[in-house]
């Protein structure tokens, strides 16, 4: 397991072991410019693991991937062993199934010219991307791509959440509530807002190993803040304020739950 910590870390657990489950502890703070973005062990052995962390690409072409090689129990070397490239931009969440060494990537496209501090950051004209990965470990590890999941442009929608089942054959996307319009917003600002607003309740369910096109599925609350399939693969849960909360998260919050059929998923009543 990787968790990111608040102070730029990313620490390497093993939750099997109660008693000291620490195994390492990382610093990407010269790779992410502090900010806490989660790792995700992308591959593993008996006794070696291959954990991934989004790092800020330095160049418009740059990597956004550092790869960390773990041998029983203990960094190799001072820093990343390799650097990679998934996109075209900064990786904001990733999600991987280490059994299947698949690697599910959520990130946004950078601008053109970089910042006054000659950094690059998101063109927020640009919609977001959104991608599944194939993992291979070694000496130089390999990242290919399975498949790119294609949004329609939804002005103000992000997405914010990606979960990949355990077998390897869903992905699902959720999505950030967007900013409300200012006063004085426009009548089209207005309708764009609403019908992002629309979409943020709902979720993106994608085939990876199917030809059908991904479908939307409403959530029934008016975000969703977290997503996860249950181990075994049987269950898929969204957590979230549930439909007559207050918007400034002072109401209730509610986990709804879906059995996952071979059609997708099918709501728990």
């Amino acid at each position: 397991l990787a968790a990111a910590t608040r102070g730029g870390y990313v620490a390497v657990l093993e939750p099997t072991d109660r008693a000291d489950p620490l195994r390492a502890t990382i610093d990407t703070r010269s790779l992410n410019r502090g900010e806490r973005l989660r790792g995700a062990v992308a591959a593993e052995t008996k006794s070696e693991s291959w954990l991934l962390v989004p790092t800020i690409p330095a160049a418009k072409d740059g990597s956004n991937l550092a790869v960390f090689h773990i041998r029983d129990g203990a960094i190799e070397g001072e820093g990343p062993v390799q650097l990679l490239r998934a996109g075209a931009g900064i990786v904001h969440r990733l999600h991987a199934r280490r059994e299947h060494a698949l690697v599910a990537t959520l990130g946004c496209s950078l601008r053109a010219d970089p910042d006054e501090a000659g950094l690059y950051e998101c063109d927020a004209a640009q919609p977001h991307d959104i991608a599944v990965w194939k993992f291979t470990p070694g000496q130089p590890s390999r990242l290919d791509l399975v498949r790119e999941i294609g949004l329609d442009r939804i002005p103000g929608l992000v997405p914010s959440r990606i979960a990949l089942s355990p077998d390897g054959r869903r992905l699902v996307v959720s999505f950030e509530y967007p900013a409300h319009p200012k006063d004085g917003a426009r009548p089209e600002e207005l309708r764009l807002w609403t019908t992002a607003s629309e979409k943020a309740g709902e979720l993106l369910l994608v085939d990876l190993q199917g030809n059908a096109d991904a479908r939307w599925i409403p959530s029934g609350m008016p975000r969703v803040r977290e997503i996860a399939f249950s181990p075994e693969g049987s269950m898929f849960g969204a957590g979230g304020p549930a439909a007559q909360a207050s918007d400034d998260d002072t109401g209730t919050d509610e986990v709804r739950l879906w059995d996952v059929a071979e059609s997708g998923l099918r709501l728990r009543e």
